[in-house]
């Protein structure tokens, strides 16, 4: 994401180029200071820190409010949105409409991450059920662990983008089994 996005999402006057170096609006102070962190150049914000978090949130809470849709009918976690529609014409709408939102910040949906899913449809993936099966194993044992583990990346390779490690991990942290005296998963020391 550019800095300009988060200038122009905390002041729109900013889209207008006699305001380009009015540094009395805080969105040109924000965009300066964030071209600044990187030589001047407005490639893009930091990513992976707190900030980077704020940063989105500014530019997509500015989407969020151009969007003309009714509110009890979508749902956005940082920047992954969902939307219940009554038709797919509905859907084509919504979808034009989001896209040229995104495109006024420079922004675009991810082709790999949207997709029009039918409902009612199972509450968890095939795979999420398949790990949260095999979690219920004593995975204590060295053994089972290791089948455990195995399945995961089995399922990983068969789901490229689906966060399948990620969950099997979340499955392990909650299972009551590692919760006794000995830890399911230790972190072995580097050789010396």
């Amino acid at each position: 994401m550019a800095t300009h996005a988060v200038g122009w999402a905390i002041d729109p006057k900013l889209r207008q180029k006699k305001y380009w170096k009015d540094y009395k609006l805080l969105g040109k102070q924000v965009d300066q200071n964030l071209m600044d962190l990187d030589k001047k150049f407005s490639q893009g914000t930091p990513i992976g820190n707190d900030l980077s978090f704020l940063l989105a949130e500014i530019v997509i809470a500015a989407v969020d409010k151009a969007l003309k849709v009714d509110k009890d009918r979508c749902y956005r976690r940082f920047d992954d949105y969902e939307f219940a529609c009554a038709s797919e014409s509905e859907v084509v709408a919504f979808s034009e409409q989001l896209e040229a939102e995104l495109a006024k910040f420079r922004l675009r949906l991810n082709p790999r991450k949207t997709s029009l899913t039918r409902l009612p449809g199972p509450s968890q993936d095939e795979w999420q059920e398949v790990l949260i099966s095999a979690s219920k194993n004593d995975l204590n044992r060295e053994r089972e662990m290791i089948k455990y583990l195995d399945m995961a990346f089995r399922l990983r390779s068969e789901h490229p983008h689906a966060p399948v490690l990620s969950f099997a991990l979340g499955v392990l942290t909650k299972q009551p089994q590692c919760l006794r005296s000995k830890p399911c998963i230790t972190a072995a020391s580097p050789a010396a």
